[in-house]
Parts: C-alpha cells; sequence; structure tokens
C-alpha cells in the first residue's frame, strides 16, 4: 500500500502561536477527553442510571446462544516457536469472544502427534464443533506456521487403527512464514481460521495505541491487542494526546513542547506537521481509508470541528456547528461522530443527538459488527462512568461494562468483534487495559496494566 503523508503547500505553514500556560493547557487537554469532573459542571448530579440495563453475568437475558466449543489439537511443540504460536492462537480465540477453546485434557486423543489422523467424531463427543491444528516445523528453510481448521458435523468415527487416507479433509489450511516473530505468525493465522469458521476474519494483526503519563509528561503508546509489545510512540519530554492512525497506517499525535499550542504530528522524534490551523489543536481523527481527516481546534475560548483530507491539510473548513464540539471520530460510509452541546454534552453522529438524553457522554467510536453497525461510547453515572454500545441513530441501548470505577476511552477492533478500554475498577483483575468481545461484554479481560486514554485500534499495514 502506498504511504501517504500530509503535506500542504510551502506558504500554508502553520502561525506562530502565542504560548499558554500550565493551566490552560490542563484545561484544553480536559475538554479533549471530557474530564470525569465535566458532569460537575451542569450543577447536577448523573441521572439514574438504571436507564442503562444491566450487564448479565452470563449473558442470559440477552438472547445471546452460548459460544460454540473449539478444539485445539494437543501436539507436543517441537521447539519454542510452536509453543508460542499455540499459546497464541489460544489466547487470541479466547480473547475474541467467538469460541470457548477447550482445555487439552478434554481432547479425545491427549497423545496426539503432528502426524495422527483427527477424529472429529471423537471431538464432537467431547462438545467440540470446530478443531484446529496448529503445526511448525522449525528444521525449516524458512520456518513457516501451518493452520489447519476442521467442522465436527457429519463426520463419521474413525475405524479402529486408520491410517492417512481416512484423515477427514480440512475445512481451512493456511501457511504463515514465521520470520523473526513467532507471535506475528500467530495473531495472522488466528485471523484466517476465525474468517473461515465464522466468515469474517479476526483482526489481532493489529495494534492498539493510547496517551500515557510518563512522569510530568504524556506520550503515545502502542500496544499489540492481547497486551504484548508495548512501544514508545512519541518524545518523552512533551504533552502528546489524542493518538490516532492515519493514511498507510502511520501514527498521528497532538503535541505540545513547553506547553505551547498543540500541533499534529508523527513519529518518535515528534515531527511537527504543516496543518494550518487558527489555534490549538484539541483533538484529531482520520477516516477508515486515509481520505478524510478532522481536526478539534481551540480558539478564543471556543471549539470548532474542522474537517478536510490529509493530503491538503492547509485548507481545512469549519464542520459541526455543536457548542463546543471536539472528539470526531469516524467510521463506515462517510459517518462521523463527534461530542457537543451545552450545559450537558451528548454523542452526534452527522448533526443528531444519539446519546441518552441528560448523561454527559464522550468518547465515540464505531463498531462494524457482524450485527450492524454500533456506537461505542461513555456516559457518566453515579460513581464513576460506564460503556455503552447504541446503533447510529440511537436506538437498541445496550450497557456493557457495569463495575466499580470508571470506564473510559473505547475503541473497536477492526472486525467489529471487541472494544478495547481503560478501566479504573479495583474489582476482579483490577485497573488496566481490558479487551471485551461487543456481544459478550461479560468476558471482558485485562490485558495490560496502568492507566491511559484515547485508545485507537488499525489493521497492520499488508506486508510489502
Amino acid at each position: 500500500m502506498k504511504r501517504v503523508s500530509p503535506r500542504v503547500p510551502r506558504r500554508a505553514r502553520p502561525r506562530a502561536a502565542p504560548r499558554v500556560s500550565l493551566a490552560g493547557l490542563v484545561a484544553l487537554a480536559a475538554l479533549a477527553s471530557v474530564a470525569p469532573e465535566a458532569a460537575a459542571q451542569t450543577g447536577t448530579p448523573p441521572p439514574d442510571d438504571s436507564v442503562l440495563g444491566t450487564v448479565e453475568v452470563d449473558g442470559s437475558a440477552g438472547g445471546i446462544a452460548p459460544r460454540p466449543k473449539l478444539g485445539l489439537v494437543p501436539i507436543p511443540p517441537a521447539a519454542e516457536a510452536e509453543r508460542t504460536a499455540r499459546d497464541v492462537v489460544r489466547n487470541d480465540l479466547d480473547l475474541s469472544g467467538a469460541y470457548e477453546v477447550l482445555a487439552d485434557d478434554k481432547a479425545p486423543d491427549p497423545a496426539a502427534t503432528r502426524d495422527s489422523v483427527i477424529d472429529l467424531a471423537a471431538w464432537r463427543g467431547k462438545g467440540a464443533e470446530a478443531v484446529v491444528r496448529l503445526t511448525l516445523d522449525p528444521s525449516a528453510a524458512t520456518p513457516t506456521l501451518a493452520a489447519e481448521a476442521y467442522l465436527t458435523a457429519g463426520a463419521a468415527p474413525l475405524p479402529a487403527g486408520a491410517d492417512a487416507s481416512a484423515a477427514p479433509r480440512p475445512l481451512y489450511r493456511g501457511t504463515f512464514p514465521v520470520g523473526a516473530s513467532a507471535r506475528a505468525a500467530s495473531h495472522l493465522a488466528t485471523d484466517a481460521l476465525l474468517g473461515a469458521l465464522t466468515g469474517r476474519p479476526g483482526a489481532f494483526a493489529s495494534r492498539l495505541a493510547f496517551a500515557q503519563r510518563a512522569g510530568r509528561w504524556q506520550t503515545a503508546q502502542s500496544i499489540d491487542p492481547d497486551g504484548f509489545g508495548q512501544a514508545l510512540e512519541s518524545p518523552t519530554d512533551s504533552t502528546v494526546m489524542s493518538p490516532a492512525f492515519g493514511p498507510g497506517g502511520r501514527l498521528f499525535y497532538l503535541i505540545s513542547r513547553d506547553y505551547a499550542p498543540f500541533h499534529v504530528a508523527t513519529g518518535v522524534a515528534g515531527t511537527i506537521l504543516p496543518f494550518n490551523l487558527p489555534g490549538s489543536a484539541l483533538g484529531l481523527a482520520f477516516s477508515p481509508d486515509g481520505t478524510r481527516t478532522a481536526v478539534t481546534v481551540m480558539r478564543d475560548g471556543k471549539s470548532l470541528i474542522m474537517v478536510g483530507e490529509p493530503n491538503n491539510a492547509g485548507k481545512l473548513t469549519a464542520g459541526p456547528a455543536a457548542p463546543l464540539a471536539h472528539h470526531p471520530a469516524f467510521g463506515p460510509l462517510g459517518k462521523m461522530a463527534y461530542v457537543g452541546g451545552a450545559p450537558v454534552q451528548r454523542v452526534h453522529v452527522d448533526g443528531t443527538p444519539v446519546s441518552p438524553a441528560g448523561f454527559m457522554a464522550s468518547a465515540p467510536s464505531f463498531c462494524d459488527t457482524a450485527q450492524g453497525l454500533l456506537l461505542v461510547f461513555t456516559v457518566e453515572v453515579q460513581g464513576g462512568a460506564e460503556l455503552v454500545a447504541t446503533d447510529t441513530r440511537g436506538g437498541g441501548l445496550r450497557r456493557l461494562t457495569q463495575r466499580q470505577g470508571e470506564n473510559r476511552y473505547p475503541a473497536c477492533s477492526p472486525d467489529g468483534r471487541m472494544v478495547a478500554f481503560f478501566s479504573t475498577t479495583k474489582t476482579g483483575a483490577g485497573p488496566g487495559l481490558y479487551v471485551m468481545p461487543v456481544l459478550r461484554p461479560w468476558l471482558a479481560r485485562k490485558v495490560a496494566g496502568g492507566a491511559g486514554q484515547s485508545v485507537v485500534w488499525e489493521r497492520l499495514p499488508p506486508a510489502k
């Protein structure tokens, strides 16, 4: 994929802007993220959150069928890379919420080898609707992970002493060069297996990014969806916020050095990009195809959203007219969500408020699920903040979290199956970064510790 970088004519360089005080900088960042104190600005407590419904611990009241069971053939690993691949794929399938992966001791043939004939009828007897086998030959010139998927429906029992000629034909078989990372190959294998088994490829070959405090400053960080591989993406001597994946899968963000106004930047060195903005930037977003950008700008104590093309960043035009409009987010079909309104800020889609009336709302993210396009966002409630989902018209309100603390900054996975978010909960696994299946939110799992904000999620660019 050709990488496209934002550019403007030379004459459209950013104008010098006056520095702002530390207090002013904090105020800008607070508006950009809609801090918890925002609810107090209305002078009234948050409304009764019982209207948001509840989250059943097992989904029994949601009309959602139990997860189908999947068997992972327990082959003794020939090398550490094969062990890693098996662990990663098992964990990915579990995180996705699409399958319940059976424990190894449930396998009908715990002594199976990489050459054993798979008895699909025996696996069906253990409750498995699908079976996956992973193998890796470390002695090959180019180590390659092979992934096979089988369905157990209609399989006949294997006769005693069956040889390779009786082996069932896989629904899917794919190979993935391991290269320098068995984990990367394993995420690709999971995505392909989910695509073969469900008709919708997975999204584990991807990255999350978020802003996180580092001493007196704040940085942009990236991490794999399973919580591995956290990496620094910005300078460590500046205040960074609102990371956003843009053209070519490149990560952009807003940066302020020495309390100066925020500008659009990219890279670990913090290269400033020539966006011609009439004030300090507050928020940043790109459309899924990288052809549109939206920037929240603060000027004279007011915020507005400016939209345009990344390739013509000197000609952004005013967007939504809602008071205090900020936190733009693009979705499929050209849709754009944002937060705005006063005194109660609500989530809007293409100019129409969709979040529940009376609730302070923030941080919208589109989820393109198999069941339709959803919008996930945060609402302020008594004692914290919770995630809810609606359709893009505000209908079908559904609560996704119900735990002590605050649950904020949702980001939907590229396949629409999962939502990542930060929680301050003191129950269960405690505070940190969580990933949960959209349709089965009671299966949320903590993947990393720490606190953060402004989470985004994007597929990795195709390998060249």
